[in-house]
């Protein structure tokens, strides 16, 4: 160990890899685990739907003799890739036992697949991602790569509205991490603040079981919406695949998340357990 042995990082390592322990039985016991390892596998799955079904582009070829790919292909293979690293980069914290860090990572999957979309029907909108600025930022805001009026990005809107506000530093993003106490007295009073470093305990473990049943929810539509960025055919195995992991993740919410989620949640699985 590159610390010494009072180091607080040397005690956050040693800490974090037993949370992993613990918290991988919990989700095994839950059978979220394995729900959780399936999805990089649905990865994998549109990567090669993608690589089969993209035919040769006709690209044209420099003075020099280098291929020229078309920037909207190559976008979408950039947010297909970024969308899988954002997932593990989420996973690996929500094992860690710091369920509120997905959120970040999510958010950013979620805009990928958004942007992927635009790039299927806006091819255009690579030259701009290429070059950067404020025309990209003004075409790639969350309604216009996530549009409330297409079925297939509409709750995925509200899903990156959901990871956006928990994501930048207020009380949200903190609420499940904080105990604070006042105390007054005759002379004037105190002010206590404790702010854990680990969230998987707070609220009985139902703050953690949230934000994984969640995790699996957006990732689930996500996919959905990359393959159908990547022209996946409407009958290609990646999509019973997907519906099967939705029907285990929705079993796995009703036995769950009724008892963990606030009514004001419920609405971003209600739909997908029935």
């Amino acid at each position: 160990m590159p610390f010494s042995k009072d180091s607080p990082i040397a005690r956050v390592l040693e800490l974090d890899s037993e949370h992993v322990k613990q918290n991988c039985l919990k989700l095994s016991r839950l059978g979220l685990l394995d729900l959780i390892d399936d999805i990089p596998k649905l990865f994998d799955s549109l990567r090669r739907e993608f690589e089969t079904g993209t035919p040769s582009p006709e690209a044209p070829v420099s003075g020099e003799g280098v291929i020229e790919l078309p920037w909207d292909f190559v976008l979408k293979v950039l947010m297909l890739q970024s969308a899988l690293a954002q997932y593990l980069h989420a996973v690996t914290h929500l094992l860690r036992g710091h369920s509120l860090e997905i959120f970040g990572h999510l958010r950013t999957m979620v805009e990928n697949a958004g942007v992927a979309y635009l790039a299927f029907t806006s091819p255009s909108i690579a030259d701009s991602y290429i070059e950067g600025g404020k025309e990209y930022r003004d075409q790639t805001k969350s309604s216009k790569i996530l549009p409330k009026t297409d079925p297939l990005t509409n709750q995925l809107n509200e899903d990156f509205a959901v990871a956006s506000k928990i994501f930048h530093s207020n009380f949200m993003s903190l609420a499940g991490k904080i105990r604070t106490s006042v105390r007054h007295t005759d002379t004037g009073g105190t002010f206590e603040n404790a702010m854990d470093y680990y969230d998987d305990d707070a609220e009985h473990g139902r703050f953690y079981l949230r934000h994984a049943l969640w995790l699996l929810a957006v990732s689930a539509r996500t996919l959905r919406v990359l393959a159908a960025s990547c022209a996946v055919p409407t009958d290609a195995l990646l999509y019973t695949r997907i519906e099967h992991f939705e029907r285990a993740a929705a079993a796995r919410w009703q036995a769950i998340g009724p008892k963990t989620f606030p009514k004001t949640w419920r609405r971003h699985f209600d739909k997908d357990a029935t």
